[in-house]
């Protein structure tokens, strides 16, 4: 049994549209490599709830591979200010299986999907998941991640039931152990996002796999990045400037990007 699972994708025609579709591309890739049971998307697929046409090509073209390799995608949606919309904007695809308050079984594993949750429905939902679900998908700003920079609806320890968690929202790659409201071990993953969508996230990426009872991560190329340190003295902008471009020079050479990356 092997799922690849992949969140806040962001599919969008803004300024990072290029990095968005070529995410896409490569978690296509590694799930068709790999000849995996099923591509799961855990919300925030789609960047505005009101969309020009290029992202839901951008994303049908997604799953179009994914149906000619006959590789099974389920999705659920984040919040109202990215994708989550009635109906949803994948509905529009055929292949594309709608997770939400639905359990599905791929191979052995039983999967159950839950649309983002407000802080007063969150526990009622959890509360409602198949005694017999192995595996929760769900897009959520949890306290033992975020407690601390963000209003979490909920933590880990609300949890029952289920041996995995795979979430959205958090923009950062993290597998680790929880324990669950029925004193469960929970091994719990979050993708983080597909691509940078502010300058202070990380600037590697990854879609997650889970093969044969455990997460591995798996890369996603995206543009170059060019981390400097504070520009406090004047020498500090000259050195800057000057190194920019060398680095530039090496961000075209990169043949393993598309041009608008390079």
């Amino acid at each position: 049994m092997s799922i690849l699972f992949f969140a806040d994708s962001y599919s969008q025609d803004g300024a990072r549209a290029a990095d968005t579709d070529f995410a896409l591309v490569q978690i296509a890739q590694h799930a068709a490599d790999r000849a995996v049971d099923a591509v799961i998307g855990a919300g925030d697929l789609i960047d505005r709830p009101r969309n020009v046409a290029a992202p839901i090509v951008s994303f049908c073209r997604f799953l179009d591979r994914l149906h000619t390799e006959d590789i099974p995608f389920y999705y659920i949606q984040g919040q109202a200010t990215h994708d989550a919309v009635d109906p949803p904007w994948l509905s529009s695809h055929r292949h594309a299986q709608y997770l939400h308050k639905r359990q599905v079984t791929v191979d052995r594993l039983r999967l159950y999907g839950l649309d983002f949750q407000t802080a007063a429905t969150l526990q009622v939902e959890l509360d409602a998941i198949p005694s017999d679900t192995d595996l929760l998908v769900c897009h959520q700003t949890w306290a033992d991640w975020m407690g601390s920079i963000a209003n979490p609806q909920g933590a880990f320890a609300q949890v029952p039931v289920v041996r995995y968690v795979v979430s959205g929202d958090l923009h950062k790659t993290v597998i680790e152990t929880k324990t669950g409201k029925d004193g469960q071990k929970m091994r719990v993953g979050s993708p983080g996002a597909t691509c940078m969508q502010a300058i202070n996230e990380p600037a590697e990426h990854f879609c997650i796999l889970l093969d044969n009872a455990s997460f591995t991560k798996l890369p996603l190329k995206s543009r170059p990045y060019l981390a400097h340190g504070p520009l406090v003295r004047e020498h500090d902008v000259a050195q800057l400037l000057s190194e920019l471009p060398a680095e530039l020079v090496e961000a075209n050479a990169r043949t393993d990007l598309p041009e608008a990356l390079r």
